[in-house]
């Protein structure tokens, strides 16, 4: 179970700290697969009460500001701020926030700002799944798309309110993550090293800057790549009262 609060989050078993997942071997019950190497921290959660209407899509844009430079945000989709480096001081509402480096925002769907608050630029990420009829209107100029989905069908999804988090994994040289599933959609995304992600379907090598889309209960595994440590952020959207996550048997 998580604790959620508006903007970031934490695990209820170890309160704004990193789970680390460690294990001897990779057996486990009923053939499952054991995490080795691997450390796990929710940076941010929030909430949709409901998906928008028709097909969508997860899209990751990449800002850079100069110091003291200001975006400014009318009311869009809801997602995630997370800051690679320098920080930046939001202002949501009648609310405001500092973020950074290393760490995570939810940002609800109302106005806000994105102001550089140091003395040297910035860069951060901002994380959202989106009606796909956006991908037809112009991205915020100041805005690289660094990575986006295929469309989602709105048949893949059921009805309801969703829960969203904001993971950054790291994987050691020769670790890799238990086999899973979750029951929502997901994006992993590498912020440096390599990463080779495999499904029932394929393996696929991803590189620092590439991501991945996974459909609800897609079995994977993340599998640190080469000799140096793999860093990436997971995007996970589950439908509120369905399991976060189960372990399923190894490939």
């Amino acid at each position: 179970m998580r604790v959620w609060w508006w903007g970031r989050a934490c695990s209820t078993i170890a309160a704004a700290s990193v789970l680390i997942l460690a294990a001897c071997g990779s057996g486990g019950e009923d053939g499952a697969v054991e995490s080795v190497g691997v450390s796990s921290l929710d940076v941010a959660g929030g909430r949709l009460n409901a998906l928008p209407s028709g097909p969508l899509f997860m899209r990751i844009n990449h800002f850079t500001q100069a110091a003291a430079a200001q975006i400014g945000s009318k009311k869009h989709q809801p997602g995630f701020v997370y800051q690679i480096a320098g920080s930046q001081m939001m202002i949501i509402g009648a609310d405001s926030a500092t973020v950074s480096a290393g760490e995570g925002y939810f940002v609800p769907g109302i106005e806000h700002t994105h102001t550089n608050s140091g003395s040297t630029s910035n860069d951060w990420l901002f994380v959202a799944l989106w009606p796909t009829d956006i991908r037809t209107q112009p991205n915020v100029s100041t805005a690289q798309v660094v990575f986006e989905s295929e469309d989602i069908a709105p048949s893949t999804l059921q009805a309801g309110a969703y829960a969203e988090t904001l993971q950054v994994v790291t994987i050691q040289p020769g670790g890799h993550t238990n086999v899973r599933t979750r029951s929502g959609l997901q994006v992993l995304f590498v912020l440096d090293g390599s990463l080779r992600a495999r499904t029932d379907n394929a393996t696929t090598v991803l590189g620092s800057n590439s991501g991945t889309y996974l459909a609800p209960n897609t079995r994977y595994q993340e599998i640190a790549a080469d000799q140096k440590p793999v860093k990436l952020l997971d995007f996970i959207v589950t439908p509120v009262g369905q399991p976060f996550e189960q372990v399923a048997p190894a490939f």
